[in-house]
């Protein structure tokens, strides 16, 4: 691609970046959509793939935040539900194509849960891919130190409301009855060599069919003008601080257990959904069954 292309990529990026407030230095936490992003140089792109398109944004974002700045991506590995094998040197996650590309650029960290890990490129990307727990979210996981680190959400050509992962973090914290910790045994690299061990993550109850409600959150933020927005030739433009999502997210959770979910999940709730009749002595086991 020629430089003029590249200029005008970059100068695009650069300015809404400052409208939204974003600075050098920042620890961002990424949600993006490329396609997006770059259909307004549809025309003059000539990519030769689609892994030069995600290099060059992220050359850039990495220009734009400094050494002093942490780029932070999911890298989910679903596939450890049914695998039960998980390298976070070779597992590609089951997301996009940018977090399969992100995940093993250059100086990229990853953290060691085989299913919920984050990747990370930066000052700060050892201290949030290392020491964490066996559970996907809580105290001891990655997403606890986020508040920490003053993390910012940003979001390209897609809106907070679809790619808020950091409210389960949030329902970890306050507590749930729409989903429950299952655990998975599987085998992770460690030290040059495979060990067996025990994870957990947040499942599902099985046959309940529930539909999320999570776009609640980014309402709230906008509501209390605490997301700085743009939208720029069509490609929408958001950073959210991570501190503002904990505590009004909690807030929601405080008054609601089911906040993010379209209905009140409840015992009743399970029985009509599954049509069975549960029965004191068996009621642990009937619930304990998930989904992915």
């Amino acid at each position: 691609m020629n430089k003029k292309i590249n200029k005008e990529i970059k100068f695009f990026l650069f300015k809404n970046l400052k409208k939204i407030e974003v600075k050098k230095g920042d620890s961002l936490y990424l949600a993006i959509n490329l396609n997006l992003f770059y259909f307004p140089f549809l025309k003059k792109l000539n990519f030769k793939n689609k892994e030069e398109a995600v290099n060059l944004f992220i050359n850039l974002l990495k220009n734009y935040i400094g050494k002093k700045g942490t780029l932070i991506c999911s890298s989910f590995t679903f596939d450890f539900i049914k695998k039960r094998f998980f390298n976070k040197y070779k597992t590609s996650p089951n997301l996009g194509f940018f977090e399969k590309v992100f995940v093993f650029k250059k100086g990229v960290h990853r953290s060691g849960h085989p299913i919920n890990s984050i990747a990370s490129w930066g000052k700060n990307s050892k201290f949030l891919t290392e020491n964490h727990g066996p559970y996907s979210f809580g105290y001891n996981s990655p997403f606890e130190k986020f508040n920490k680190l003053k993390v910012k959400f940003l979001n390209i050509g897609i809106t907070y409301g679809k790619t808020c992962t950091y409210v389960h973090h949030l329902e970890h914290l306050n507590g749930i009855n729409h989903r429950f910790y299952k655990a998975v045994k599987g085998f992770v690299f460690h030290n040059k060599k495979f060990i067996k061990k025990v994870f957990f993550f947040l499942a599902l109850f099985k046959d309940v069919n529930l539909k999320k409600k999570e776009f609640l959150i980014e309402e709230e933020l906008r509501r209390k003008k605490l997301i700085k927005e743009n939208i720029s030739n069509g490609v929408y433009f958001s950073k959210i601080n991570s501190s503002d999502v904990f505590e009004e997210g909690l807030k929601l959770l405080q008054k609601n257990t089911c906040a993010f979910i379209k209905k009140k999940y409840t015992i009743n709730f399970v029985e009509n959904n599954l049509k069975k009749k549960i029965n004191k002595k068996n009621i642990f086991f009937k619930l304990n069954e998930a989904k992915n």
